[in-house]
């Protein structure tokens, strides 16, 4: 069998496969680099800092009972808690708002107000402040000052409060207390002068002033007053032809000097701390003038003594 085979001889030719999938593959790279630059932009943009500045607090005294709170923030509050002096912390809703206001009772006294205010992403802002509901809680000031009155030393109290004062006491060492009321028309002062008690003992000396206000409020002040004596010159005794003389001190006599007609003498502590100093001096017939000095181991000296006798010789 004869078979006749055909052949095509136009101008087609056959398909160039692989210039084909050159294309795609440069096509699906370039889509791939578009992707991922779209994916790193939203990478960066997802990577953007966040604000974490924390929350405005701000306290003011909104009346004698209560505080107004002001909270100001860029982003949602959580959570507020509070509490007074440390304890029973108590909680605000914030409903995730911004800015809040409210406020908060002030309790009687002086207390310290903590604040604690926490936002959505968890950044903290705290506030301490200290508050008084508008209550006297101090106490009258006390002044002791030391004066002369006529030649006599004092000890001059001048106590004074801001509202009123009710009174003083004061007393010396363990003594009983005296108290002294007020007198003064605007009631925020009371102003003693007090002697000094002639049986105290010789050196320290412990003066407590107390003072009471309205309110009571108390103010203690403690002062220490050193006594230091004279010596005493007893009066002399004439003994016939001779005069006792006397003299004493509580520290410690330095010198006692006297002087008969113009005729002067000085007895001395032969160990320096004697506190007695007896003597007799001779007297001359008829009238006598006698002056009688004394210092004390302190430096201080005994009022003079200054008198006459007369000496007369039997006959």
């Amino acid at each position: 069998m004869n078979q006749i085979l055909y052949e095509d001889t136009g101008d087609k030719r056959p398909v160039d496969t692989k210039k084909i999938v050159m294309f795609f593959g440069i096509a699906i790279i370039i889509f791939g680099l578009i992707l991922g630059a779209i994916g790193i932009i939203q990478i960066m943009k997802s990577k953007t800092p966040v604000s974490r500045d924390p929350a405005t607090i701000m306290v003011d005294k909104f009346n004698s009972s209560l505080l107004k709170l002001s909270i100001i923030h860029d982003k949602s509050i959580s959570k507020i808690t509070y509490d007074w002096n440390g304890t029973n912390e108590r909680t605000i809703d914030t409903a995730n708002r911004k800015n809040i206001e409210t406020t908060i009772e002030l309790p009687v006294g002086e207390n310290i107000l903590n604040i604690t205010v926490v936002d959505e992403i968890g950044v903290e802002a705290t506030f301490t402040g200290l508050y008084s509901d508008g209550t006297d809680f101090a106490g009258p000031v006390i002044k002791l000052s030391q004066i002369d009155d006529e030649g006599t030393k004092k000890i001059n109290i001048h106590a004074e409060d801001d509202t009123e004062i009710a009174y003083l006491t004061y007393r010396w060492n363990n003594d009983t207390e005296t108290r002294v009321e007020a007198t003064d028309t605007s009631n925020t002062i009371i102003e003693t002068n007090i002697d000094i008690p002639t049986d105290l003992p010789a050196g320290d000396n412990k003066l407590t002033v107390v003072a009471v206000d309205g309110n009571n409020n108390e103010s203690r002040e403690v002062q220490e007053i050193k006594i230091a004596r004279r010596p005493i010159i007893e009066f002399p005794r004439q003994n016939r032809d001779k005069m006792y003389i006397k003299v004493t001190d509580d520290v410690g006599l330095e010198y006692v000097q006297y002087v008969i007609n113009g005729e002067s003498y000085t007895w001395k502590s032969a160990t320096g701390e004697d506190k007695v100093c007896e003597t007799f001096i001779p007297l001359q017939p008829g009238e006598n003038l006698i002056d009688i000095h004394a210092r004390n181991i302190n430096g201080i000296e005994a009022k003079s003594f200054y008198g006459k006798c007369i000496y007369t010789v039997d006959e």
